[in-house]
Parts: structure tokens; C-alpha cells; sequence
């Protein structure tokens, strides 16, 4: 591969670790919103934790996000926009494979879907829907993805995913599959695997911040993030805000009531609008910036619950296990 960087976002599921320090949401309310970290849309990273849930629940290892590989499928998503063209094949660069050879990727094996959709949901949701596409999403072949995605006139989205894996691996390649037509009714996932799919976006926000800072990426850890959802759902129910619950005490016990034994743990909480938000406001308090980019934790449990206001209590619990 020449001179590619490759970002790395391991969103599978595996075991925890802590510090605590409060966070005060009110001062920093008005924070912008991240769109994009390190240069990417967080859409992508939200995308590649949707193809990466399937695959882990299938037996399967997540996909690495190639920094390279998704400059060239936003590339193709850009162009099918502004050509207004809905095909594998573009007028501009050639095949899916021709395309990915001009930006001076090489591959062994490669693979492509295209959607047109309301939203990153709608979009994974047919694909999955769709033999072809739910195959390059499972396929054991593939190592890498790299993700594009435009915004129509009409506010659909053009969405390009690109499969590869790297040159020496196997010495294969397969033809990309059929578009995909957006479903008349598509159904829209809240949770995949049991999982909010939320968790899963907020995951990607963090492990951008870790990669750009040269740290690995924290594994999402399935009991932690129960432990988690439970934290946040008690703070809803009994009116807290506090590291401390009235119900389970610290986030350290806690976690240990929970079953789960570690050597190092840290809890961040918020209370925000949104995701994006809270991420934001996280990152801008060096406490809880120190526990996202901590080089000594290595697993993440998120927990989201609605408050009746509409804002989000957000927990986020790490942990490197025993």
C-alpha cells in the first residue's frame, strides 16, 4: 500500500478499568459540535461501528477504517452527487477497483457498496437487507473499509463503503454488488445486538480523539456497557448527578458488583443535548479529556438514558481489566 495511513476503529467486544472527576455540563453548554475529528466526518466512524457490530455478532473481526481508502470513497461520493449518477461504474474514475489503483491503493481483494438514503441508519439497515451488500459487510476476506458519504439537493445521502484487504493477503478480487435502492419504508435500527446503537457512535468519537493522539483504540466491552446504562438510567430515575449512587455507590463498586474485575478504572458523566455534545463538552475538561486519551485504560462501557427534559445522561466507564 503506498504511503496510506491507516486509522484503526476496534468496536468489538471484549473486557474493562478507573479514576472519577465530576463534570459541570452548565459551564460549557454552548460548545460547538464536532462534524468532523482528524479531518473525518464522524459519520464515517458512526457507519464503520454499525458494519462493525454485524460483524462481531457474526464471529467475525471488525474492520479497520483506512484513512486512505475513505478519501477515495468520499471522492466517489462527491462525484455521484455532482454528476447525479448512481452506479459502481463512474464517468470520472472508472470502476470501484480502477479508482482505488489511481489513489494508489493496492489490494488483493475488494468489494463495494453504494446507497442512497435519508440517513446513515436507513442506509445500513438495506444493505444488510440485501444478500449482496450484507455479504461484503460479512465477509471474512475483508480487512479494511474506508467510508464516503454527500449530501443530495433532495437531503438524501450518497453513501459509498469500500472494501479492501491489502496486497499479499489473498490474491482474489470480487466484483461489487448491485446499488441499492432506498426501501419505500425502511426501518431504522434503535438498537443492533441489544445494543443502542448510540453507544456505538459515542465509541467512535472517543477512539478518533485516541488515534489522533498515537493511543489505541478502546475495545467496547458489553458488560461494562450494561454496567453503564444501568449508572445512567438511576441517575434519570432518582434525579442525580453524581459519580456517586444513592443505589450503588462509587463507579468502582459498582462495577465490581457487577462481576467485572480490573486494575485500572475512570468514569466520565454527562448531561447534554446530544452525543456530540456531551463529546464535545468532554473534551474541552481536562479531566475527562485525561480519561478519554489515558494510555493505561484499554475498554469502554457507554450508558445513555432520556431525561424528561429531552437531554441525555450520559455515563461513560473504562476499564483495563485484571
Amino acid at each position: 500500500m503506498k504511503n496510506t495511513k491507516i486509522i484503526y476503529v476496534m468496536l468489538f467486544i471484549l473486557m474493562l478499568v478507573f479514576t472519577t472527576s465530576h463534570f459541570d455540563v452548565n459551564a460549557q453548554e454552548n460548545a460547538g459540535v464536532p462534524t468532523t475529528i482528524n479531518g473525518v466526518d464522524a459519520s464515517v466512524y458512526k457507519m464503520a461501528g454499525l458494519i462493525n457490530m454485524e460483524r462481531v455478532k457474526n464471529g467475525l473481526k471488525p474492520l479497520e477504517v483506512h484513512i486512505g481508502l475513505t478519501k477515495v470513497a468520499q471522492v466517489k461520493a462527491e462525484d455521484m452527487v455532482k454528476n447525479n449518477y448512481f452506479s459502481h461504474n463512474s464517468p470520472t474514475f472508472g470502476s470501484p477497483f480502477d479508482m482505488i489503483k489511481k489513489f494508489g491503493i493496492s489490494y488483493s481483494y475488494a468489494a463495494e457498496n453504494i446507497a442512497s438514503a435519508q440517513s446513515i441508519e436507513k442506509a445500513h439497515n438495506n444493505f444488510m437487507n440485501s444478500t449482496g451488500h450484507r455479504n461484503n459487510i460479512l465477509s471474512p476476506n475483508l480487512t479494511h473499509v474506508g467510508i464516503g458519504i454527500s449530501k443530495e439537493a433532495n437531503g438524501n445521502y450518497k453513501i459509498v463503503e469500500m472494501f479492501i484487504t491489502p496486497t499479499g493477503n489473498i490474491p482474489t478480487s470480487t466484483p461489487p454488488s448491485a446499488p441499492v435502492q432506498p426501501s419505500p419504508t425502511p426501518v431504522e435500527p434503535a438498537t443492533i445486538n441489544g445494543v443502542d446503537i448510540a453507544v456505538y457512535k459515542m465509541a467512535g468519537l472517543i477512539n478518533m480523539e485516541r488515534v489522533k493522539n498515537g493511543l489505541k483504540p478502546l475495545e467496547v466491552h458489553i458488560g461494562l456497557t450494561k454496567v453503564a446504562q444501568v449508572k445512567a438510567e438511576d441517575m434519570v430515575k432518582n434525579n442525580y448527578f453524581s459519580h456517586n449512587s444513592p443505589t450503588f455507590g462509587s463507579p468502582f463498586d459498582m462495577i465490581k458488583k457487577f462481576g467485572i474485575s480490573y486494575s485500572y478504572a475512570a468514569e466520565n458523566i454527562a448531561s447534554a443535548q446530544s452525543i456530540e455534545k456531551a463529546h464535545n463538552n468532554f473534551m474541552n475538561s481536562t479531566g475527562h479529556r485525561n480519561n478519554i486519551l489515558s494510555p493505561n485504560l484499554t475498554h469502554v462501557g457507554i450508558g445513555i438514558s432520556k431525561e424528561a427534559n429531552g437531554n441525555y445522561k450520559i455515563v461513560e466507564m473504562f476499564i483495563t481489566p485484571r
